[in-house]
């Protein structure tokens, strides 16, 4: 009988889960970016910053969740790429050490 019910990759709820976790360390969530698009004048995922380690953590639990919880299953390569996209539109500003 079926396990644990998997996320569409197209879903809404999947774009929440994802950025409500990228967004843990700043008290915020995603019902409060997309509200607040641009916060000082900047995009808002240019305006919250990260460092570098956070970026990459973020980035093996974000595979890790996809790998697992995300139907349909994609390629080590087609992660890769839709981890690129992602990153790109949503990826938080890395802080300059």
């Amino acid at each position: 009988m079926g396990g644990i019910k998997k996320i569409k990759r197209n879903s809404p709820d999947l774009a929440k889960i994802l950025i409500n976790k990228m967004l843990e360390n700043h008290d915020i969530d995603y019902d409060y970016v997309m509200a607040n698009q641009h916060i000082d004048g900047k995009v808002w995922c240019s305006h919250y910053e990260w460092t570098q380690e956070q970026s990459d953590n973020y980035k093996d639990w974000w595979m890790d969740f996809f790998r697992n919880n995300v139907s349909p299953k994609m390629s080590k390569t087609q992660l890769k790429k839709e981890w690129s996209w992602f990153d790109l539109m949503y990826g938080l500003r890395i802080k300059e050490e």
